[in-house]
């Protein structure tokens, strides 16, 4: 990772600060939990990866959880991500990275748009993985 300035390091710190007392506060993660981290490339996701994994290194002794980072790539759908840099990340993070593949075959269905059948067929994929976490 880079060298980053003071200044960020306090806002790194408050914002881990504030995800923890949600979590705690809403239960979200505890003592054993297994996390599963969506990643679309975009820095809401990459936040939450960050934030999480750099949380662990502040719990208490005794206190831990696993954090994994998926992404699931559309395969007919032209987009993408920078794949070796998100692995980099999870590697300097200590995260495991899964990469999934699936297709939206969205030409067939005129009744919902195409976000509707992307979005759907990438949940089928996350829920799938959790299920065998």
């Amino acid at each position: 990772m880079k060298e980053i300035t003071a200044e960020e390091k306090r806002f790194l710190r408050k914002i881990i600060t504030c995800t923890g007392r949600a979590i705690n506060k809403y239960g979200l993660i505890g003592n054993g939990d297994r996390a599963l981290v969506c990643i679309s490339g975009g820095k809401d996701s990459l936040t939450m990866l960050e934030t999480l994994a750099l949380r662990r290194k502040h719990l208490p002794p005794g206190i831990s959880y696993e954090l994994f980072a998926v992404h699931v790539n559309v395969t007919d759908i032209p987009y993408s991500i920078h794949r070796r840099k998100i692995q980099s990340l999870c590697d300097e993070l200590d995260v495991p990275f899964l990469w999934k593949e699936t297709v939206c075959n969205i030409t067939g269905d005129r009744a919902h748009p195409p976000c509707y059948h992307c979005a759907r067929a990438r949940r089928n994929i996350i829920f799938s993985l959790a299920g065998e976490m």
